[in-house]
């Protein structure tokens, strides 16, 4: 995807993380074509519960 100087791209992104488990990092990395590597990153930490499993639920 490219976008025009002072562009904009809002939209939802999912993604599947592959275990469980808190604290765990998802990051975001922007590029720019006229330069090499990474021009900008997004980290967010995420806390991944097990499919089927309640927490604080009352039996």
């Amino acid at each position: 995807m490219s976008l025009e100087p002072n562009g904009k791209w809002e939209e939802i992104v999912g993604f599947t993380p592959n275990r469980a488990g808190d604290n765990q990092k998802v990051e975001f990395l922007r590029y720019r074509l006229d330069q090499h590597g990474i021009y900008q990153r997004l980290h967010l930490w995420v806390d991944v519960i097990e499919e089927g499993i309640s927490y604080g639920a009352q039996k």
